[in-house]
C-alpha cells in the first residue's frame, strides 16, 4: 500500500542527492554568506583554519554538545518505541 509512494520519494531523493549538491559558488555565485548578507560563523572560521574533516566537525559541534546529543537520541528512541507499538 505505501510501496509505490515510498519508491517514488526514494527515487527523488537520489535525484535531489546527485544534482542538487553543488554550492553557490560552483554556479559563480558568492558565498551563502555574501548573498543572504550574513556573518561568518566563529565553527565557519575555525574550520578553515584547521581544515577540519567532516566527522571531525561532526564530533566536535554536535556529540560533545551534550544538548544536540540527548535531543538526537531522544527523537530516535521516541519513533523507535512508536513504531514498534503499533
Amino acid at each position: 500500500m505505501f510501496i509505490f509512494p515510498a519508491v517514488i520519494a526514494i527515487l527523488v531523493g537520489f535525484i535531489g542527492l546527485r544534482f542538487g549538491n553543488d554550492s553557490p559558488e560552483a554556479y559563480g555565485l558568492g558565498s551563502v554568506e555574501e548573498l543572504f548578507d550574513e556573518e561568518i560563523s566563529d565553527e565557519d572560521i575555525d574550520a578553515e583554519k584547521n581544515n577540519m574533516s567532516e566527522k571531525e566537525l561532526f564530533v566536535k559541534y554536535i556529540l560533545k554538545k551534550g544538548d544536540l546529543t540527548t535531543a538526537t537520541l531522544f527523537c530516535k528512541n521516541f519513533l523507535i518505541y512508536r513504531t514498534y507499538r503499533y
